[in-house]
């Protein structure tokens, strides 16, 4: 598969991805958009609500929201990298 590494790698040290997490790649109970910059990972994802959050109103009741910072799951299954603006696809 293709790395998750940009072909210029001293322009731009950012490298996206699709995180999964889960118990295996055939129970996967969350995905959510890592970020690695500079050394360490981030995520962007939703939290707090699941597949019944189905109103603005559940999801505040939840306190569900989006949510951005270090990553800290030790369930991921596997990653997805996505393109970099001036990698080659």
């Amino acid at each position: 598969g293709r790395s998750c590494v940009p072909a210029a790698p001293q322009a731009l040290d950012v490298h996206p991805a699709l995180g999964f997490y889960g118990t295996d790649s055939k129970h996967i109970t969350h995905v959510a958009f890592i970020i690695r910059m500079y050394g360490e990972n981030w995520v962007l994802e939703a939290a707090g609500g699941d597949q019944t959050t189905t109103t603005v109103g559940e999801a505040i009741r939840r306190g569900a929201r989006v949510r951005f910072g270090p990553a800290g799951r030790s369930d991921l299954v596997g990653m997805r990298c996505l393109p970099v603006q001036g990698d080659p696809l």
